[in-house]
């Protein structure tokens, strides 16, 4: 009797898998660079062992990395550079993210099969031995991986309920924001609000919604001066389509009579800037109106 193929799984975990995707953009950016360049400059292996084949291998199973048929070339993919490049603890790099756990075959069939995470390793290890095909020197750390990289892409929520309770609690405090383990405030901001299903927080000086999982409370920081939201503004909310709303940037110019302050997104349309340096024209008239002429210096009149 012939045996049962195992079948192909990433050689790594997905979070391990992200980290060399990033040393790849870090190398090569969003440009095809040469195998044997990325194993040895990018990644530090010796060269084209078994090792670094596997690991490009994985990053494909993944859907961080594409490599024509028979081409010596790689190139990161427009899903990796989502992960990479996108806010830390945002909706659409959690979204990347499972994408990504989801990618390999064998990874969905997991996750279809034992979604909840309630089965047994032992009971995983045999049904995969028996009805996959799995070698069982190789499938204790297949399992491994698969768990850790299900935790990474956190795929299983928590229970809504003490997760709602947490997030009611967060609401005036003081919070630090910890992202893949560096810290994103100089210091400590305070919870000004939640997005209607309770899973991102508004940080006070920032018009970016927060993963609130990645949130660590300053103890003995909570304002009564700011309440939690009553019913009404609730139901107000969850019948929204309120979103975190872009990055704002900010600007401060001091005079000798006082500060001007420039409020401005961090991302703007061509058309858009357009249109704000016209505005710049029109204010500046403006302002010279309750100037003396004869104070002004010559260049600042030219129009």
């Amino acid at each position: 009797m012939k045996r049962a193929r195992s079948p192909n799984y990433p050689y790594i975990d997905l979070e391990t898998a992200i980290g060399r995707a990033t040393s790849m953009s870090d190398f090569t950016g969003k440009h095809e660079v040469g195998i044997e360049d990325l194993y040895k400059e990018a990644w530090g292996f010796t060269g084209v062992t078994g090792s670094s084949k596997k690991t490009l291998a994985a990053l494909k199973y993944f859907g961080l990395a594409s490599q024509p048929h028979g081409s010596s070339k790689a190139r990161l993919t427009d899903l990796a550079l989502r992960i990479i490049h996108g806010l830390p603890g945002s909706v659409e790099q959690r979204e990347a993210i499972q994408a990504a756990f989801l990618s390999p075959k064998i990874y969905k069939y997991c996750w279809e099969k034992w979604s909840d995470d309630q089965v047994a390793p032992a009971a995983m290890k045999s049904h995969l031995i028996l009805e996959k095909g799995f070698n069982e020197s190789t499938v204790s750390g297949f399992i491994k991986d698969y768990r850790s990289s299900l935790d990474f892409a956190g795929m299983i929520a928590e229970d809504d309920e003490d997760e709602a309770d947490l997030a009611e609690d967060l609401v005036g405090q003081l919070v630090q924001w910890s992202s893949q383990g560096v810290l994103q405030f100089e210091t400590p901001r305070r919870v000004t609000g939640l997005t209607p299903d309770g899973k991102y927080a508004y940080i006070e000086g920032s018009q970016s919604g927060v993963l609130i999982s990645e949130l660590e409370v300053v103890e003995g920081s909570h304002d009564n001066s700011v309440p939690p939201p009553n019913p009404e503004f609730r139901e107000l909310l969850s019948n929204s389509d309120l979103k975190p709303r872009p990055a704002h940037k900010e600007e401060v110019f001091s005079l000798g009579s006082g500060q001007v302050t420039l409020q401005f997104p961090d991302e703007m349309s061509p058309n858009e800037f357009e249109d704000l340096t016209d505005w710049f024209v029109l204010i500046h008239r403006k302002i010279g109106r309750g100037v003396s002429l004869d104070e002004v210096p010559r260049l600042a009149r030219q129009e």
